[in-house]
């Protein structure tokens, strides 16, 4: 059985609306049920914060830097906080240390010398031009961003509270979502008792070996929408993935009460039709099926999960691999469905 955790708490939920928040337009391309919501709230949040506010928000969490995610795996690796509870660690870390975090590249244990020579940034213009030039992974926008912070860090410190308090007020009134992420909670258990590592590797889309012998923490957030956010933290042997309720339903490989409108959709394109051509002459892996049809794999794997909860193939693990099969006669159903859906439409 997958080494798993299913984290249920809130807490990353005020960092993963105040994301979704800045980075909404971009995140609506993967989005499904939940767009609806999302979109109503995003419009209402913006108009109630301050110009300010939405200015330390791009800053705090740009779509390719991302700051204010980088703590999650100092707070969220041995277990969620709450809300509230991360709101007081926060706040009771110096603005240095947050810097830190902020700037970290990789998990590892905090220093107090290398907080030290942050604050030391704070007075020193050139240093902290130099020591933001030398950050890999910051493009030239964020090294910007990172230098603004680093001038005046009690500010940008007071700026992030003052952000996660804001979430932390929204998210406490948001049922609709809430009830999406309980369905999309079931979904996710209900597919990896059946199909284990498997299903994770298909829902996060990596390859199966990435996720053997690791512990990994799953949490299920309503503002990802279709997105997914996983990191890896090789030095404890752990990935921490943050996944949107319309992310675990578009790849489900449950069956579903099959419908005609369902079925259509799913065979409606192209490459469906040529995936279930290669399916029903023998069961394939992902990227066998991905090499013989020539489409992307992230397509096949949104065609296959489509085409699994109609029934119109079958997924199955063999040798702690997923493969997908399929047979003539599940075609015949299918279209016996859509057929007698025609029929009944006729006689109205």
């Amino acid at each position: 059985m997958v080494n798993f955790v299913l984290d249920k708490q809130k807490g990353p939920e005020l960092l993963l609306s105040l994301f979704r928040l800045n980075n909404h337009e971009k995140m609506t391309p993967s989005d499904g049920e939940s767009l609806e919501a999302l979109s109503d709230w995003v419009f209402k949040a913006r108009l109630s914060l301050t110009e300010e506010s939405l200015t330390s928000l791009a800053r705090l969490f740009s779509w390719e830097a991302f700051f204010g995610l980088k703590i999650i795996p100092y707070f969220f690796l041995e277990g969620s906080p709450t809300p509230s509870g991360l709101l007081k660690m926060i706040e009771t870390i110096s603005p240095e240390r947050l810097l830190s975090l902020f700037l970290s590249s990789d998990f590892m244990p905090l220093e107090k010398r290398n907080d030290v020579f942050l604050k030391s940034l704070e007075e020193n213009e050139k240093g902290a031009l130099e020591y933001v030039s030398s950050i890999p992974w910051l493009l030239s926008s964020d090294r910007y961003e990172a230098f603004q912070m680093l001038t005046d860090q009690a500010k940008t410190h007071e700026s992030f509270l003052e952000l996660l308090r804001f979430a932390e007020k929204e998210i406490a009134s948001m049922v609709e979502l809430e009830n999406l992420v309980n369905y999309g909670e079931e979904i996710l258990l209900e597919n990896i008792e059946r199909f284990e590592s498997g299903f994770l590797a298909f829902l996060l889309d990596i390859e199966p070996p990435s996720l053997s012998g690791k512990m990994i923490r799953l949490h299920v957030s309503a503002f990802l929408g279709g997105s997914v956010i996983t990191i890896e933290v090789p030095e404890k042997n752990s990935v921490i993935s943050l996944i949107g309720v319309d992310r675990v339903r578009k790849r489900s490989l449950s069956y579903e009460k099959r419908s005609a409108a369902g079925v259509i959709s799913a065979m409606s394109g192209q490459n469906s039709l040529r995936i279930l051509k290669i399916v029903m002459r023998s069961s394939q892996c992902i990227d066998e099926i991905a090499f013989l049809s020539g489409v992307h794999r992230h397509e096949v794997i949104e065609i296959l999960a489509a085409l699994s909860r109609q029934g119109l193939v079958i997924p199955e693990i063999h040798e702690k691999e997923l493969t997908f099969t399929s047979e003539e006669r599940l075609i015949d159903c299918a279209l016996e469905e859509v057929r007698k859906a025609i029929k009944e439409g006729a006689g109205d």
